[in-house]
Parts: C-alpha cells; structure tokens; sequence
C-alpha cells in the first residue's frame, strides 16, 4: 500500500456515483433512523419583533450562547460581519451526534463569512436521546434563534453529523419551511418519501473510508429516481467531517440554488465565475486523460447551473465519457471491490459474537498486513471501511452492553472495540466508564489517563459524566486532565 494514497474520486458528485452503478445489484444496506419527530413549532414570521438583549460581535464564534427563553438551550453562533437586523439572512442550523456545535459553525465559518450566512450549531443535541428530548431540544433552540435574529425563512437549510444528520433530515421533514439538508456522514434514510413531499434537497458529504460511504451511494441511487435536487461529495477521510476548503462547493450550490428559485438576486457575473472556474478545471482533466474527474466536474456544472444557463454541452459531454472503454473497466473494477466488500462485512458480522479475543488479534494482524501490500487506492479503501464498520458493531456492542449493566459482555467487547480499532480514544473512555461502575477508583482513572493520551478532549462531556465526575476532587483526576483544553 502506498504511504500516501491519491484518489481518483477524491471529490465527486453523487450522481455521477448513481450513474456509474445503476445498473447493478447492490446489497441492500441497513439504515437505522435515530429519531421519529412529531413537531408543533409556533409560526416564525419574519415581522415579529426581534429580542435584543445582549451586543453580540460579528465574525467571531460564540460557542456556549445560552438562549433567554430556556437557559438549558445551549448553541454555537456565527454572526457574519454583513449582518445586520434590518435585513433577513440565511441561516444553516447544524445537529452533532456528540452536541458539539461548535465543530460544524468552525467548519463552515469562513464561507458564511464570504456569502452572509448565519451559523448555529446546536450544543444539546446528540446520540441516544430520546424522541421526546429532540423534541424539547428542537423546539426551544428554534423558538430562540426565530426570535432573536433577523433571518430569511424562505432561505433555512440545516445541516449535522452522523446521528446528527438524521436529526436534521427528521426535522426538515416534519417541521417543514426547510429548503434543504446538509448531510455529513449520513443520509436520510428512510425520509426519502417525506424529502419528496416536502421539496427538501439533499447534499451528502462522505470519506471514502467512511462505514456509511455504501449507505450513501445507495441512498443517491434512490435520490435519482425522484425529482429531488441532491449531490454527494466523496473526500478522502474517515467517518468525519471534511476539510474547510471542501465546503466551498456546498456554499457555491447554495447561492446558485437560491439564484435559480428566485430567492435571490440572478447575480451574472457570479454565474459566469463558478461556470468558467469549472469549465477550466474540467477541461485540464480532460487533457491530462483524468476523465473521472473531468466526469465529476461536468456534472457539478449541470447540478448547480442547469436553471440558471444552458448546460446542454456538458450533458452531451458527460455522455461521451461515460461511453469511454476505460471508464468502463473503472466501472467493472469498483463492482467487483463492492462485492468484496459486501463479503468481508457479512462474514465479520456473524464472526462477532463467535470469535474469541485471541482470534480477533490474530484475525486482524493478517487483515491490516494483507492490507499494506494492496497497491490498489479504491481497495485498500474499501478494507479501511470494513474496519470503520468492525469499529462501529464494537462501539454498539460496547455501549449496549455497559447500559444494561451486562459488565463481563461490555468488558469483552470494550476489549475487541480495542483490537479492531486501537488509535480510538473511545474504548479507553468505556473501559473507564465500565471500571468506575465496579467502584475500582485506579483501573478508571488509569484507563481514563490512557484516553486522553490518545487523544480523548472532550471535558464538558468528563464534566456531564455521573460517574466519572465523581473523581473532580482528587489530585489524580487533575493531573491526568489538566491537558485537556477548558
């Protein structure tokens, strides 16, 4: 395997991934929604009067806003430095899956910067809740940021991570008066139906080693056949958000998606921008015989521009290409990788709850140096996403297991979450955990210590954590935390 691997795909559209595998089975893949919102949100009219009750400063992250109507409503907020309360401004309101708003108004701060975006990002929501907490939690942060900011409600998108994607995709389809979803590492799901109904668009981000990447090319397979917009950008990572410089495309659909419904001024030259930028950049892949990319970039162009120019040229040139030989036997090679993978990831499954912890040592060692002799990117991408998914199953197993207070299963599978996936912070956090419900005060704050030095930062979840809050006034507990950032 190569120490630093260059991707063909390494930015691509979702339906160019559709078009590249429609006409193949695919195993159908599990999508677990986390949430089913029933919301009764009061009328946001942008003519009410707005709250002022506190100066907050322009381009500057807020990360712990606490909201007046409910001091228990904890957001990030991004005021871009063109706002201004006599004016209406979109709004991208983001859902984490760890209530960590912060890192998604950081992400796409710099564009809202650019284009007169307000960020919110929520610091309540997370994974595990109950429907009734989403509910209250929604519900509370909306009544706040309709009240408190001037904002346009014909031009409310929201956005989330993992968990927290299928919360926005929830909201935007009960709540209704939501333009579009922002899905990072998770789509929809089973909301297709309801996007549908509602006239919600959907844009996908992705790491190609990400456990959900199969997830969401098979929910844009699915997008395709509806007459709802969406795209999917692929970027070389993990389960995680992307880099900041990929978010400019998001910001780029978005200015033209409001453009081409009347939500905002036609702006010319901005259109004939973003149209040359693409027309230069796909016709040097064409080229340098980059014909993948040249394929991605041609189908960004009828994607964001199809209402505002005509793009007739680039349908008919996105054709040629998929007719090209060599795109053809790119195509083969990813059918026959997807089986694979399919493969590993069902034999694995059913491997879990048999294999003891010495054969998953064993097991793993020879999968990871079987891995490191693959030349191939796209499959040595593909073994990273099996192990992204025997990350996950360990996770599930783990959490599911200390809950329902199982301690010899959950120490069992904390152990096997190690061995599958050891540069994870996480299983040290649960050992920690699964130690301080036995009351052993050295193997908690040892497995805690071991955590933090792998890289676990999360204080103010230390800080919420009943049982590991307990060790706050002991010497220990400050030496092995004081490297956490406050």
């Amino acid at each position: 395997m190569k120490k630093k691997h260059v991707y063909l795909l390494k930015n691509y559209n979702s339906n160019l991934i559709t078009m590249l595998f429609r006409y193949n089975s695919v195993r159908a893949i599990s999508i677990i929604i986390i949430i089913a919102f029933s919301f009764l949100f009061s009328n946001c009219s942008n003519e009410q009067k707005k709250i002022s009750y506190e100066q907050l400063e322009k381009a500057k992250i807020y990360n712990d806003v606490k909201s007046k109507y409910n001091e228990s409503i904890l957001y990030s907020l991004y005021l871009p430095s063109s706002y201004d309360e006599t004016k209406k401004h979109p709004i991208i309101i983001f859902f984490d899956a760890h209530a960590k708003g912060y890192n998604g108004v950081d992400l796409m701060k710099d564009y809202a910067e650019k284009y007169g975006y307000i960020l919110v990002g929520s610091n309540n929501s997370k994974n595990g809740l109950t429907e009734e907490e989403y509910n209250y939690i929604s519900t509370n942060l909306f009544n706040e940021i309709f009240n408190r900011f001037s904002i346009n409600n014909n031009r409310v998108y929201l956005a989330g991570f993992s968990g927290g994607a299928r919360v926005a995709s929830s909201i935007a389809t009960q709540r209704g008066g939501i333009n579009g979803v922002i899905g990072f590492s998770a789509s929809p799901g089973n909301n297709i139906n309801n996007f549908v109904m509602k006239n919600v668009w959907f844009y996908g981000f992705c790491g190609d080693y990400d456990m959900n990447y199969n997830e969401m090319i098979q929910i844009e397979s699915l997008l395709q056949k509806t007459k709802i917009k969406h795209t999917l950008t692929v970027f070389n990572g993990k389960h995680e958000l992307p880099s900041k410089s990929k978010v400019e495309d998001l910001f780029v659909w978005l200015e033209a998606d409001a453009m081409a419904n009347n939500l905002k001024e036609k702006d010319t030259t901005k259109i004939n921008y973003w149209l040359k930028s693409y027309q230069d950049s796909a016709t040097l892949k064409v080229n340098t015989n980059d014909l993948i990319e040249a394929l991605v970039i041609y189908n960004k162009i009828i994607m964001y521009f199809d209402n505002l120019t005509d793009v007739y040229k680039y349908k008919q040139l996105q054709l040629e290409l998929l007719g090209n030989k060599k795109l053809q036997k790119y195509i083969e090679k990813e059918n026959v990788i997807k089986e694979k993978e399919t493969i590993l990831q069902t034999t694995y499954q059913e491997e879990f709850l048999k294999r003891s912890l010495d054969w998953w040592i064993t097991e793993m060692a020879r999968y990871d140096e079987e891995t490191l002799g693959i030349k191939d990117d796209k499959e040595v991408a593909m073994r990273m996403r099996v192990k992204s998914y025997l990350s996950l199953l360990a996770y599930s197993y783990s959490t599911n297991t200390l809950k329902n207070n199982m301690l010899n299963e959950a120490e069992h599978f904390i152990n096997l979450y190690k061995i599958v996936d050891p540069t994870n912070s996480e299983h040290y956090y649960l050992l920690s955990t699964l130690y301080a419900i036995k009351n052993d005060y050295n193997g908690s704050l040892k497995a805690l210590g071991d955590a933090i030095n792998i890289g676990f930062d999360d204080y103010d979840r230390l800080l919420n954590d009943t049982l590991l809050s307990r060790y706050r006034t002991m010497d220990e507990f400050a030496k092995i935390t004081k490297s956490i950032k406050r």
